[in-house]
């Protein structure tokens, strides 16, 4: 297992080293999960869903004392990473083998060797290298570039992975209250969702979730305003041009 050392002097183990840097100016640069009025406090709870190598799961743990992670990474070369991760950085709370989805059930999920991030149960590998060249371009690089760098990274295996719901976990882990709960999922956000039961959509005090098209954005964020949060919906520039958006969502006070 490889490791490196980001820019703020943290080591961690990762499976590849320029996503590993990109991932990491999103999040502990850009501070991608904590815009739109989302925080943390000492002694949250946070799930993390789509966790892949566990960076999120970093940068949450280090933003407030005693904050506990419930991370979710159903790929198995990725969970190994991310197991690896917590214990190395000693973070409060678990990893889990497998996903969250609208049932439990084993599905086909396409992963990709050199863009794990972005591997999914919905992940389209011709969809995706059309988004992350149109990244490139925006980011400045030229057509022939942004075609070179893409190349060859979204060559996938599918796996047979595991997955649960998230009300399966609250009752297994009797958790009260999940502070944030942040969803990266490759266009699965609605199957998500639709494993919360009535009974357990209270316990969520705020959201952050990547989604992918814009009828699913419609879909969440109607889905989120009948439960009660506040929605606020965000495109990085360098995404202009694909469907890609960032979605907050948050209750009006926190219980």
């Amino acid at each position: 297992m490889e490791s490196m050392r980001l820019a703020n002097g943290l080591d961690v183990y990762h499976l590849d080293a320029g996503q590993t840097e990109f991932a990491f100016r999103e999040i502990f640069l850009d501070r991608c999960y904590l815009q739109h009025g989302i925080q943390l406090h000492g002694g949250d709870v946070v799930w993390d869903v789509g966790a892949n190598i566990g960076l999120a799961s970093l940068f949450f743990s280090m933003e407030q004392p005693n904050v506990t992670v419930f991370a979710f990474e159903p790929a198995p070369a990725t969970f190994e990473v991310l197991r690896a991760n917590f214990e190395r950085s000693d973070i409060r709370g678990r990893a889990h083998p497998y996903g969250l989805f609208s049932s439990e059930t084993a599905k086909p999920f396409r992963y990709y060797p050199r863009s794990s991030a972005m591997s999914g149960i919905a992940a389209d590998a011709e969809h995706d290298a059309r988004v992350t060249r149109t990244y490139l371009r925006n980011s400045g690089l030229t057509e022939e570039d942004a075609r070179f760098v893409v190349e060859s990274r979204f060559e996938s295996a599918m796996l047979e992975c595991q997955f649960t719901t998230l009300s399966a976990v609250v009752r297994e882990t009797a958790v009260d209250v999940i502070s944030l709960l942040k969803v990266d999922v490759e266009n699965a956000e609605m199957q998500v969702l639709a494993g919360i039961n009535d009974a357990d959509w209270r316990r969520i005090q705020q959201i952050v979730m990547e989604v992918h098209r814009d009828e699913s954005l419609r879909a969440v964020g109607n889905a989120l305003v009948a439960r009660g949060f506040q929605v606020t919906v965000e495109q990085d520039s360098l995404l202009h041009g694909t469907e890609m958006t960032m979605l907050f969502a948050r209750r009006d006070m926190r219980s």
